[in-house]
């Protein structure tokens, strides 16, 4: 197969991207049988990235990931650019694969056509009952039961909803697919102060999540972990063994928060002298990888090493929610299997990193299924870089840079000016006007899990934290994965702490307003940590959902705040730079920053 022909130890040269033609970039270094060639594990095998504006790298690095910025020729890093900024972009893993890697984006160009054409035959019996209800019985009963139906309607490999895909623009109640969105501060902290207790007690349940998003398991599939899920899936043993050095690795000490400040200094140095432009918020997703690197770690990592991990990231974001809908005969040829081989080798290095610090203490757990506690860890450490604060910490910064100079309408405070002594404030308040995490959601019934009735899904929630994962079922040769059910069946229900950060009746009036406040207002109230989901009485702390780097992410924004000079930098387009604080796909349009010196 072509997955295979790319993955395999061959010297391979990137093909460039469709539109720069001649450009053939230096081969790899070989790598041992079986294993795969950087450019299929960063790009995916053959497609690298389909994105709109905003999603690839500014910097070329979507297609070249691994080969350092004087490497790649400067023809065709200029079209690259222009071609990531532009519409649809895609490139090849090697040269031979050039027609492959068109017909793949191709695909992706029809997958909506495909999509009807694949959904048609579950549609059909549904409108076409709907059409014959109309005619014998209640049009506004007929009506009901035709959303109940196409909302519930499992579409992909996962038991996901169209519904939930569709639901918000066809303006379905949430309530057809057995979700509760809850927005009300006072309920939003009451209800998320039981989840320590509440999922020790096996009475709810969390699934593989990141807000609202339900992930797709095939990018854990290949880990070893199980069940196949990010670190908020977790079971609750294998919750409580890690937590404990989670805790400890993302504790801020003031020697790291030194070094901290004086890398920060010498990046926006770097970015204003040598190169004269910040990309947001490209450049401060790979600032952001590189503290947390170094305090997880202890080591430095490169310009180059966290572009390339930027890379997996924002792949795996671009491909998670439309990877949902497909059908796992196109998990090979768009991708997604090649994002699983991405996340295995980042995991694996991670666990030989993490090994010599906490093996010891981690043998003395179970973490079943998964084989180790230690995995366990690597695995949460990688969602940790990736997700969490690897996302929530530049996407804050970018939205405070979006008020300080966009010059659109949606700006809620027009040429803002950060007080002196105030950039904790000032973030504290980037997070609250614009949410970097919208949910927090658990399930009151879980899924039932494939191959078992929902009564025997049900026995396999019991007390003190020994709730057990759905049986591992042979694992399904087109996704990479075992069969999962991650929605039929369930109740869910999402604490909505963004909307929660907006409520009048705990903020005030001016709720809605981009106002700075004072530090002892946001520490009562905040709930973008989930700061609420804290119980020393279960488990010893061991199952609270706090994050646990909390201190660590609001220190890393006061610290951006304070070393950023606002008259350093002018905004390239400052009119367009968009901002919506709860957008369904970004909260602010990625913008150049140019140093004022080039601009004069």
């Amino acid at each position: 197969s072509l997955a295979h022909r790319t993955r395999s130890r061959a010297a391979m040269a990137y093909a460039p991207l469709m539109g720069c033609p001649g450009c053939t970039l230096p081969a790899p270094p070989e790598r041992p049988k079986g294993q795969p060639n950087d450019a299929a594990i960063f790009a995916g095998s053959p497609l690298v990235l389909a994105s709109k504006v905003g999603l690839g790298s500014p910097r070329g690095g979507i297609w070249a990931p691994n080969l350092p910025r004087e490497e790649v020729p400067a023809t065709c890093l200029e079209k690259a650019t222009e071609k990531a900024r532009g519409t649809f972009c895609c490139c090849c893993s090697r040269t031979t694969c050039v027609w492959s890697c068109r017909l793949s984006c191709c695909s992706l160009l029809l997958a909506p056509f495909l999509l009807v054409i694949w959904l048609l035959p579950a549609l059909l019996p549904i409108c076409w009952g709907y059409m014959w209800c109309k005619v014998f019985g209640s049009k506004q009963a007929c009506y009901h039961d035709f959303q109940l139906r196409l909302a519930n309607e499992p579409i992909g490999e996962n038991g996901i909803p169209m519904g939930y895909l569709l639901g918000k623009p066809l303006g379905m109640d949430p309530k057809l697919l057995r979700m509760t969105s809850v927005t009300n501060w006072t309920e939003v902290q009451r209800l998320g102060s039981e989840l320590p207790q509440k999922t020790w007690s096996g009475e709810w349940w969390r699934g593989n999540e990141l807000g609202y998003i339900v992930n797709n398991p095939a990018y854990w599939s290949r880990t070893g972990i199980y069940p196949e899920t990010n670190g908020l899936g977790t079971l609750m043993q294998q919750h409580a063994a890690i937590r404990p050095i989670l805790e400890e690795i993302f504790t801020l000490k003031i020697a790291f928060q030194q070094w901290m400040r004086d890398h920060t200094k010498e990046f926006l140095q770097e970015r204003l002298l040598q190169e004269g432009v910040l990309h947001v918020s490209w450049d401060l997703k790979i600032w952001t990888h590189q503290v947390l690197y170094k305090l997880v770690f202890g080591q430095a990592t490169t310009w180059e090493e966290a572009n390339a991990f930027c890379n997996l990231q924002t792949t795996m974001l671009a491909h998670g929610t439309v990877s949902q809908v497909l059908p796992g005969s196109l998990y090979g040829l768009l991708g997604v299997k090649d994002i699983a081989y991405s996340v295995e080798r980042t995991v694996k290095k991670y666990e030989e990193l993490l090994l010599p610090r906490f093996g010891d203490r981690l043998k003395k757990f179970d973490c079943t299924p998964s084989p180790s506690c230690s995995l366990q860890l690597a695995s949460g450490i990688f969602d940790a870089l990736y997700a969490a604060g690897g996302l929530s910490v530049p996407g804050a910064i970018a939205s405070g840079l979006g008020v300080l100079y966009s010059e659109h309408k949606t700006n809620p405070a027009k040429d803002f000016t950060i007080p002196p002594g105030k950039e904790a404030e000032f973030f504290w308040e980037s997070l609250r006007y614009f949410p970097p995490v919208y949910g927090f959601p658990y399930w009151t019934t879980r899924p039932t899990c494939d191959g078992i009735t929902p009564g025997d899904t049900i026995a396999l929630e019991l007390p003190y934290g020994q709730s057990e994962a759905c049986p591992r079922l042979p694992v399904n040769t087109l996704t990479g994965f075992s069969p999962v059910n991650q929605w039929q069946g369930g109740t869910r229900v999402v604490l909505d702490i963004g909307r929660a950060g907006w409520d009048e009746h705990r903020w005030g009036i001016n709720a809605s307003k981009f106002v700075l406040r004072p530090q002892a207002e946001y520490k009562r109230n905040s709930l973008n940590f989930a700061d609420m989901a804290v119980d020393a009485k279960v488990a010893g702390g061991k199952n609270n959902r706090v994050c646990p780097a909390k201190q660590l992410s609001l220190a890393m924004g006061a610290v951006f705040f304070q070393v950023f000079k606002k008259e350093d930098w002018i905004a390239h387009s400052a009119q367009d730079i968009e901002m919506d604080p709860f957008g369904p796909f970004t909260q602010i349009s990625d913008f150049d920053l140019r140093a004022a010196t080039l601009e004069g």
